[in-house]
């Protein structure tokens, strides 16, 4: 049977870009869907990139406050949040987005805009277009995993795509989770002067490096203002007012604390939900991960 496509890729972040430039070829006709408005995936849109950036005036405020023992006096030194965030994006604007959809389409490859839903294993519905193709790349991405912590779908709580949506410094922000989005977040809010607080379930911050690297993490946070627990269990999240109240087990002590704002830092969910992929014969664990074999 002919197909309209050899390849088409759903998302078009580094794994997608590279999947579909990599089976470019003679004769081969290949294609990208992305749903989102910014092409590129998360890294230069809302992950490293921009997080980079955030830390890179966090470090250079961090410097000024520190220049003393250098001789050098700069008393006054403030953050402009607003100022912050601009950087960010006009960062953003020059590595991802539009730079990616445009390499895509002077490669030959065709750029298909809106969300994939499969019909069967060689069909996809697009808007209002059906599309066909031989093989499929699926490379959706992940977003923030929602935790089922009592309350917490019925307040609003940020993550690393909301919270750059906040039109001001927050004075307070409880980081639930101390891996590496958690970790950068927390350092970097407490040296813009936002009272943070970080909760990990885990014994340890960035349990998942070594226990030197985590030591140094976690010894770094505590000198920048972090009030840091591990081994907490978050019991339950409540709304107070403009503010959020959480319930949390440290040790054998249950203690309430209170923030502006929550900032969930609780690992990762595939991309997966809404695509019809069973109608594909796609099977997904718990997490909405594609299930595969040994060649993927």
């Amino acid at each position: 049977m002919k197909y309209q496509y050899d390849l088409l890729v759903i998302g078009s972040g580094s794994s997608g870009f590279t999947a579909a430039t990599s089976a470019k070829g003679q004769g081969r006709k290949i294609g990208i869907i992305e749903e989102d408005r910014l092409w590129g995936g998360e890294c230069p849109n809302w992950a490293c990139v921009p997080t980079k950036a955030i830390l890179k005036s966090a470090k250079v405020f961090r410097d000024v406050q520190d220049s003393e023992q250098y001789g050098v006096v700069a008393k006054g030194a403030s953050i402009d949040f607003s100022a912050v965030l601009s950087r960010r994006n006009k960062i953003v604007a020059t590595i991802g987005g539009k730079r990616i959809e445009e390499s895509a389409s002077k490669l030959g490859i065709d750029t298909i805009k809106g969300r994939a839903t499969f019909l069967d294993d060689h069909t996809v519905h697009v808007g209002d277009k059906t599309y066909t193709s031989d093989k499929f790349v699926i490379a959706t991405g992940s977003g923030t995993f929602v935790p089922p912590i009592q309350g917490l779908d019925k307040v609003d709580w940020l993550d690393f795509k909301r919270i750059m949506g906040l039109g001001k410094l927050p004075k307070s922000l409880i980081v639930i989770g101390g891996g590496p989005v958690g970790c950068e977040y927390a350092f970097a809010f407490a040296t813009f002067g936002t009272k943070v607080t970080l909760l990990q379930s885990a014994l340890r911050v960035l349990n998942r490096e070594d226990v030197d690297i985590s030591q140094v993490a976690h010894d770094s946070l505590v000198l920048s203002g972090v009030a840091v627990h591990v081994g907490s269990e978050v019991l339950s999240v409540d709304q107070s007012g403009e503010g959020k109240v959480v319930t949390v087990k440290i040790g054998k002590d249950i203690v309430k604390m209170n923030a502006e704002h929550i900032f969930l830092a609780t690992g990762k969910r595939s991309n997966t939900s809404g695509m019809g992929l069973k109608a594909a014969g796609v099977k997904l664990d718990d997490r909405g991960s594609v299930i595969v074999n040994t060649t993927l």
